[in-house]
């Protein structure tokens, strides 16, 4: 049974989001998402005014940032501190694990991102999940990242879903599903491969 149900990548007025904090909230709750994880472009600036809203929608707030290694984009869930842009991406990996945060790989066959076959030799020390479905830029259109589901499968990571939305009418379109209710069960959920993607009848 699949109860917490969560958009692991949005952007908020902190970096180049377009809708403010409350109508992310407002569209989050109206689609029956369980968190929003909080992932501005290199900083964490949009958690607090988030997390300060999150109690009026029933919302949990997950702190997150997107990093860009150099070579790829990364996600960091639950990290306390931001981590810097630029590291490499072993670094990258590396910054994040030592917050005890989840690792997840941004949408990786987007413009200029590196093949997956890439992050395969790092799989012995870090484990990571991959952003297997997003949607397409404005058009809000559900869609597959290349071959993410099958490197998923290969090496027994997990499935994730999300939007990286920009504007508050995309959060909650695509989204990560697992059994529980709180991030701590998602996080167990994640580090057991055991998550799978939904997709909203609103997409």
């Amino acid at each position: 049974m699949y109860d917490y149900l969560i958009d692991t990548h949005l952007h908020t007025p902190a970096s180049d989001g377009h809708s403010d904090y409350a109508e992310i909230l407002r569209v989050a709750s109206s689609r029956g998402l369980s968190a929003l994880a909080v992932t501005d472009h290199g900083t964490m600036a949009g958690v607090g005014p988030m997390q300060a809203l999150a109690g009026d929608f029933e919302v949990e707030i997950v702190p997150g940032i997107e990093i860009n290694s150099g070579q790829m984009h990364v996600v960091g869930l639950g990290v306390c501190e931001p981590v810097p842009n630029g590291l490499g991406i072993e670094k990258t990996f590396h910054e994040i694990d030592a917050q005890d945060g989840l690792i997840i790989i941004a949408h990786p066959t987007n413009g200029r991102q590196i093949y997956l076959s890439e992050v395969a030799g790092l799989l012995d020390s870090y484990f990571v999940g991959v952003e297997c479905m997003g949607i397409h830029g404005g058009y809000g259109v559900p869609y597959k990242f290349g071959n993410a589901f099958k490197f998923c499968k290969q090496y027994g990571l997990p499935r994730i879903g999300c939007t990286d939305a920009h504007r508050a009418n995309h959060v909650g379109l695509i989204a990560t599903v697992c059994g529980g209710e709180s991030f701590s069960d998602f996080r167990r959920a994640f580090e057991s491969a055991k998550t799978d993607i939904w997709v909203s009848r609103y997409s």
